[in-house]
């Protein structure tokens, strides 16, 4: 089993989709900050980005998942294929979401 367990901040405002069968997925991406430094001492900054997958759960409103906001997130591990805009096979990893805890919401 692939487990992700991570801290970091909405990328842009959550949407929510629903289906005829009353069910519903809230979409967010989570970026997360590394930074280290190189072999010459140099501070080197990486951002990594988590799409998230939250189905089917009432107790978090997808308008408070707003970009900025800080967020820890668990979940399992999701491969998802496609084909990109050039016409290429791709792949992709997404966070299927079990639980999530706003850390700071950021109102607007």
């Amino acid at each position: 089993m692939e487990r992700l367990e991570f801290i970091g901040y909405v990328g842009n405002d959550a949407t929510k989709k629903e289906f005829d069968d009353n069910k519903f997925v809230i979409n967010f991406s989570v970026a997360k900050d590394d930074s280290y430094k190189d072999k010459s001492g140099a501070k080197v900054e990486k951002t990594k980005w988590f799409e998230c997958q939250y189905w089917n759960q009432k107790k978090v409103q997808h308008t408070w998942l707003k970009k900025g906001t800080h967020v820890y997130v668990t979940g399992e591990v999701k491969a998802e294929a496609y084909i990109s805009k050039e016409n290429e096979p791709t792949a992709k990893l997404i966070c299927v979401v079990d639980d999530i805890e706003i850390l700071d919401r950021k109102d607007n």
